[in-house]
């Protein structure tokens, strides 16, 4: 090979060999479930809201008048 082709394969190398590993993806941490503690669940029946348990305001829309 033409000396400056080695040369940039030599440094395309090197670049590769030394930064590779800041480019692997990082493990994510394993969450224990057990040490939370459900305090709430919105589990609904059916395709409405019964307003005879739950109350819904209207509320405006951002951006509607």
């Amino acid at each position: 090979m033409p000396q400056p082709i080695l040369s940039m394969f030599r440094c395309l190398t090197l670049i590769l060999a030394v930064g590779s590993p800041l480019f692997v993806a990082a493990k994510e941490p394993e969450i224990d479930l057990d040490k939370f503690k459900l305090t709430f669940s919105d589990e609904f029946d059916g395709n409405q809201l019964d307003t005879k348990k739950w109350q819904a305001p209207e509320m405006p829309r951002q951006g509607s008048c």
